[in-house]
């Protein structure tokens, strides 16, 4: 696996002691740059801020420029935000992760347009449509290939490399997830055939098998969904095989890699699912002020007898009866508009739909908290322009994104509106889309509209609230 990223353009910070002498050192930052950039040569200016100062502008002619600042010392730890703009207009914008200026740490950040996919530099020479990927918060993007071999995309520096590979075999990368935890770990957990789990620690650059007190109790859970608390100290495993129950699985880094600490498994009390539910996808539902009133909602399954939607909370199914496999649910209202005393919309999309690719979509509606009303689903057939069997959701302030099938549509919260520019993508089915620490989202893996492997990365960052 390869991916050579292009320096681009040079940063440079300039730390001047407040002193009779000034001693000067220098801190590069190694600007990214999409590899289709030709749209931002037209940039004019270009803003550098760093956290908690005032921003500083700068007249720029394209992407050939070195912008400077001067700084007191400090040891303190900062992030840099750099916008590229053609007057008002904001091209592009990224984000470092925390560093310290005028120190020894390579930096970069990658530049991305907003409220859109860029295609990231380098070419996959050998792409595995079926990895696996998940954050190491505060780290960087851990990969596991199906071969087992593991990679590490450290986002202080954007740097990619060769890591350990677990001593014993790991499941298909087809059995359950690679998921982030507490501690800026990453925990493969496989579920369809036995319940087992290995962590990565990208700092130690090991991997361990971690014992689950109680495993040998639990049943195959193959076509089970899965969503990973706030925290990401908690998985739940939601039905699967044949199961109707849910499993709360205690993500506690093991701290001891000679005798690891085993990670609590137990199934959830009082929560029975209406059935085994394989092939279903899960969604939290929250409220910004309030745990009460939070729930998941379950969508789809094999069962041609179920409707298409199972809220936990209220045990209620609802919706159209059918098999709907593998499409995806989003939380529409947010903040403000997610309190405990407003209603809360969501929506599901995509997906096999008894046997046929989907564009519909189920718009969900929750009443407030307290309220005696039930959730209720509004079909709204064709809804999307294009049908996306396997589509993953991205998200700003203004709007929500499906991406799938080779493309990339824009749907905005406010009032639902599909956005009538259909914007080309890379992946069409398979691989993931992980959010990373600096807002973020790396898109990787998986096939394109033929079928063949991806070999190139693309990389949404969110378009900016005003102000």
């Amino acid at each position: 696996m390869r991916a050579t990223t292009h320096a681009c353009v040079l940063l440079a910070l300039t730390s001047v002691p407040i002193a009779c002498e000034a001693i000067t050192t220098e801190h590069s930052i190694r600007v990214v740059v999409p590899e289709d950039a030709g749209d931002l040569e037209r940039a004019d200016n270009a803003t550098i801020v760093l956290s908690g100062d005032e921003p500083e502008t700068f007249a720029v002619d394209g992407l050939d420029f070195s912008l400077e600042l001067e700084l007191a010392p400090t040891q303190a730890t900062t992030a840099l935000t750099l916008y590229l703009a053609h007057q008002d207009e904001l091209l592009a914008w990224g984000r470092t992760m925390p560093f310290v200026p005028g120190s020894s740490q390579q930096v970069a950040l990658f530049l991305g347009r907003p409220g859109r996919l860029s295609t990231f530099p380098g070419v996959i020479d050998a792409p595995d449509p079926e990895l696996l990927a998940a954050e190491a918060r505060g780290r960087g993007l851990v990969i596991v290939e199906s071969s087992d071999k593991t990679f590490f995309l450290d986002t202080l520096t954007l740097s990619l490399s060769p890591a350990a590979t677990p001593g014993d075999d790991l499941p298909p990368t087809n059995d359950g997830v690679l998921i982030s935890d507490a501690l800026g770990g990453v925990l493969r957990i496989a579920w369809s055939t036995q319940l087992r789990a290995w962590r990565f620690d990208p700092g130690a650059d090991t991997w361990i098998r971690v014992a689950l007190a109680g495993a040998d109790t639990i049943s195959p859970r193959p076509g089970a969904a899965h969503l990973v608390d706030a925290t990401f100290e908690r998985v739940f495993v939601l039905g699967g095989g044949d199961a109707n129950d849910v499993l709360a699985i205690d993500v506690v880094p093991a701290t001891d890699t000679e005798d690891p600490t085993p990670l609590s498994v137990g199934v959830v009390d009082n929560l029975v699912l209406d059935g085994p539910r394989r092939g279903a996808t899960a969604a939290w539902i929250t409220r910004s002020d309030t745990d009460d009133g939070e729930t998941v909602l379950l969508f789809g399954g094999d069962d041609p007898t179920l409707p298409a939607l199972f809220d936990t909370t209220r045990a209620l199914a609802f919706g159209p009866v059918g098999t709907w496999t593998s499409a995806r649910c989003v939380q529409i209202d947010v903040g403000a508009s997610a309190l405990a005393s407003t209603e809360i919309r969501a929506a599901c999309v995509g997906g096999v739909r008894d046997d046929t690719p989907s564009a519909d979509a189920l718009l969900i509606t929750l009443p407030a908290v307290g309220s005696p009303l039930d959730p209720t689903a509004e079909l709204r057939p064709a809804w999307l322009p294009v049908a996306m069997t396997d589509p993953r959701w991205l998200v700003d302030d203004s709007a929500v994104y499906a991406q799938g099938a080779g493309a990339l549509v824009e749907v905005l919260r406010e009032d639902l509106t599909v956005v009538p520019m259909v914007q080309p993508a890379l992946r069409a089915t398979g691989g993931h889309a992980v959010r990373l620490t600096t807002g973020a989202t790396f898109v990787l893996g998986g096939v394109d509209r033929m079928g063949v492997p991806v070999t190139r990365w693309q990389v949404f960052m969110p378009t900016l609230s005003p102000g």
